[in-house]
């Protein structure tokens, strides 16, 4: 394990290559779920890349004669959800809105099935996470140039990551939330095993995840940095250094910050996008109040916003 968290691409490799195909499609799939190569290689225009990779996976696990782990609280808590989704499509504002978005739905549940049964191992779980945040880094490389390239100006709707769920400012502001503190957390834990280059290559995730966030705009963003900040500091035991650390990456991040940015915090609540929300809130608490056991069904938001 050691020898792979070092990160020599000669040992990950050697390591990829004994695995079964089924890990091989899985890991595949997250980079044309979070890269879209389909959507960036005009040869690969259209290419449904995403469910053959999935059907591949799928075939090559039935063929080992292997099925899926439904162990754990997390499968168990997603088989309920799973439930009340289906009962709450019987009792729709509209069913056959809530059986269009069950594709979506259940594919996810498929996805999450097979990732947890076939990443079972330490070594598998490292590769998977390496594939994971690689994707994350192609795309928070190009959301920190962007902003570089633009000065440190503001843009009104942000830098954007890859094509598909993260080309919307927004939700790539989420993603780099989410990926700065296991980014973070990877760099601590493998500092002792990399060499200098390695090590400045492993850092530049967090670093460039952190300018991903202030370049996409996105105050939720950035309020979920802080939150990720502060619950760092209530778990660690240094906490000298995780304060001055936070400090240092504060005082960074607002010497950065451009005007408008800071402007639009001081905005909260009056500007359009926050009224925006409020009156989708609103909404959202009317129907519960009116549907308070399974809600007005699946995937029946907009058509029942639509006409109430």
């Amino acid at each position: 394990m050691q020898e792979l968290l070092a990160l020599r691409v000669k040992q990950l490799w050697a390591y990829f290559v004994t695995q079964d195909f089924t890990f091989w499609a899985t890991c595949a799939y997250l980079v044309v779920e979070y890269v879209r190569p389909q959507q960036l290689i005009p040869a690969l225009s259209g290419a449904p890349l995403g469910q053959i990779v999935v059907g591949l996976a799928l075939v090559a696990r039935i063929f080992s004669g292997k099925f899926f782990t439904f162990r754990g609280p997390a499968s168990r808590l997603l088989m309920v959800f799973t439930g009340v989704i289906l009962a709450s499509s019987l009792t729709a504002f509209n069913p056959s809105d809530s059986v269009d978005a069950w594709r979506l739905w259940f594919s996810w549940v498929f996805i999450y099935f097979l990732i947890a049964s076939v990443v079972n191992t330490k070594e598998r779980f490292l590769i998977f996470i390496l594939v994971w945040m690689g994707c994350h880094y192609y795309m928070s490389q190009g959301g920190a140039r962007q902003l570089a390239g633009r000065g440190f100006a503001f843009e009104q709707y942000g830098v954007r990551g890859a094509p598909g769920w993260f080309e919307n400012s927004g939700e790539f502001g989420i993603a780099m939330c989410m990926f700065f503190p296991i980014a973070w957390h990877f760099y601590l834990g493998t500092r002792r095993y990399l060499n200098k280059t390695r090590m400045a290559l492993v850092l530049g995730m967090p670093v460039t995840a952190g300018l991903s966030i202030l370049g996409s705009s996105s105050r939720g963003a950035l309020l979920g940095l802080a939150a990720v900040a502060l619950w760092s500091l209530l778990l660690t035991r240094h906490r000298v250094r995780a304060i001055i650390g936070i400090a240092v990456l504060g005082c960074a991040m607002w010497l950065l910050m451009p005007p408008e940015f800071t402007q639009r915090f001081s905005n909260v609540g009056d500007d359009y996008t926050s009224q925006t929300r409020i009156t989708f809130w609103k909404a959202g608490l009317a129907m519960a109040r009116a549907n308070p056991v399974l809600g007005i069904g699946y995937g029946n938001w907009l058509s029942y916003y639509d006409q109430f």
